[in-house]
Formats: C-alpha cells, structure tokens, sequence
C-alpha cells in the first residue's frame, strides 16, 4: 500500500484542508516566534504524506516548509 502512496491528485476535500492548513500556520505562526517566552517551537504533523500528489500539489510538508521559510 504503501508505494501507492498519493499517485494520484488531491480531491477537493484535501486541497481544502490543506487550504485552512496553510492559512492557520501562516496566521498562528508569528504569535509564537514574536513571543519572548517561547524560546523553541516543534511542529507535528502525523499524517503528513509524501509531500506532494501526481500533479505536484504540495501537501502539508511542503506547506509547512513554505510558510516558515
């Protein structure tokens, strides 16, 4: 199963997520950076994929990456 792994393109409902996904860790990303208490900051995703789909849409590895860059 595993070498099936995204070879096929996001549905609508994935590019959605991953939609709202991006805009949060944009929007939320800031606050914790510009926090004087926050000295360090781990981000988790257990269901990230490979990072990207057939048509090389990035997933949420590649978003994560994007915005933090």
């Amino acid at each position: 199963m595993a070498d099936k792994f995204h070879k096929k393109p996001f549905d609508d409902a994935t590019k959605l997520k991953l939609e709202i996904f991006g805009e949060c860790f944009r929007e939320w990303l800031p606050v914790f950076i510009y926090n004087p208490t926050v000295s360090k900051i781990f981000v988790y995703d257990f269901f990230a994929g490979s990072g990207n789909d057939s048509l090389g849409n990035p997933g949420s590895p590649l978003i994560f990456l994007n915005e933090a860059g």
